[in-house]
């Protein structure tokens, strides 16, 4: 038996929608087909602002990992503190225009 799941969520605070996704195809990942998650922030119109997450997993212990949190979001989570955040981890590379692990 093989099962896939397809979960998608909205999420608004003030005036920004934070959408998340996850796509896991029945069958195993691979570098061309990963699995992936995303959180990305939209407005009340629905054009798209800021990807804050985005992870795939692929074959061969492929990973990638990206993290951009917004500044509104930085703010009110540490005051000025933290002015701007990025990070990347990554096994493989990984390709954001195709979404695919290339070897």
């Amino acid at each position: 038996m093989t099962v896939s799941a397809s979960i998608s969520l909205d999420i608004k605070a003030s005036s920004t929608v934070y959408s998340s996704k996850l796509e896991i195809p029945a069958a195993a990942p691979t570098n061309a087909t990963p699995f992936h998650f995303s959180v990305a922030s939209h407005d009340d119109k629905g054009a798209a602002q800021n990807t804050l997450l985005q992870v795939a997993v692929g074959a061969d212990s492929n990973i990638y990992v990206a993290v951009a949190p917004p500044q509104d979001l930085l703010s009110k989570a540490a005051g000025d503190v933290v002015q701007n955040l990025k990070v990347l981890v990554e096994q493989g590379k990984y390709d954001e225009k195709t979404g695919q692990f290339t070897a």
